[in-house]
């Protein structure tokens, strides 16, 4: 995967409704360079951020290889011909965000060794598209999840009557021997019943989708029961409310939130089915401070890099 920066300014709204982006080959003698090259060489599941009027206005991901035409008709920009094309799926920011000079200096510094997207006195580069670094790409991430993430809420706390449930429930999984049973027996002993119902009354539907019906719904440890404390068993930050689907994914380690809340996906999942499974890589979910040692706890003992 790769990462861009994209300064698109006039040709955004044309592009963005289009769903792509589009390089001319050759351009009019007083117009700058459309980097074709660049756009020519990205792949599908690269990541673009657009940048318009110094604001990063939306983060997009390649959904097609590139491949060579003529200038869509519906894009108004001073050039004609020839040039190279890609299917973008844009996500645009509830929050624009503007790219402040200390900004622009951290991202020269962390672009060492290929061409930074701004020179030193803050101006764009010669050109429209530039690839970045990595470590570039989770400065700039780290900026635009700042701003649009949903606010943090609070998780209510369990009643001291459930603890007497806790007991009971890891009486009856100390009685299995396969891991399979054990897990069976603490979803339907606790989360299928009283963690499960506490998480509906603040959530109400999938942190990952839209599926609100809570009989699809379920309650899922972030740090698993066979290596939680009873307090933390007990512990609603230790816990999400999600779909099937979700919750097997999460509970496979193939996917994971860093603590930003944005979605970490595992190496092991093939972008194409991204779009079926309901998820992109700019996913997020609300979580709160108390949630995040649980995370990091996933991220570290769950997670499939």
């Amino acid at each position: 995967m790769r990462i861009y920066m994209l300064f698109q300014d006039n040709s955004f709204a044309h592009e963005r409704m289009g769903g792509y982006i589009w390089a001319p080959e050759k351009h009019f003698s007083d117009i700058g360079t459309y980097n074709w090259e660049l756009v020519k060489a990205m792949h599908k599941g690269d990541v673009i951020y657009s940048v318009v009027d110094n604001r990063i206005t939306s983060v997009n991901i390649a959904t097609s290889e590139p491949r060579r035409r003529r200038k869509p008709t519906d894009l108004d920009i001073p050039a004609a011909g020839d040039g190279w094309y890609i299917d973008l799926n844009y996500s645009q920011l509830k929050r624009n965000i503007l790219v402040l000079d200390n900004n622009k200096k951290d991202i020269i510094r962390l672009c060492s060794g290929r061409q930074a997207p701004y020179n030193e006195d803050g101006s764009i580069a010669d050109g429209k598209i530039f690839e970045i670094s990595y470590e570039a790409h989770k400065y700039v991430m780290n900026l635009v999840s700042t701003y649009n993430i949903a606010a943090s809420f609070d998780l209510p706390e369990l009643k001291e009557s459930d603890i007497e449930l806790v007991h009971q429930v890891e009486n009856i999984v100390d009685k299995y021997e396969i891991k399979e049973h054990k897990a069976l027996a603490v979803r339907m002993g606790m989360l299928e019943t009283v963690l499960k119902q506490r998480l509906i009354r603040q959530t109400k539907k999938c942190a990952l989708c839209d599926i609100d019906y809570s009989e699809f719904l379920s309650a899922v440890y972030i740090k698993p029961w066979s290596d939680s404390s009873t307090s933390e068993r007990l512990d609603l930050n230790n816990l999400l409310l999600m779909c099937p689907l979700h919750r097997d994914m999460f509970e496979s380690g193939l996917i994971t939130f860093n603590s930003k809340g944005m979605i970490k996906i595992s190496s092991e999942m093939r972008f194409e089915n991204f779009k079926a499974l309901s998820l992109n890589f700019f996913t997020s979910i609300n979580m709160t401070k108390e949630q995040l040692g649980y995370m990091d706890w996933h991220n570290k003992k769950v997670f499939k890099e």
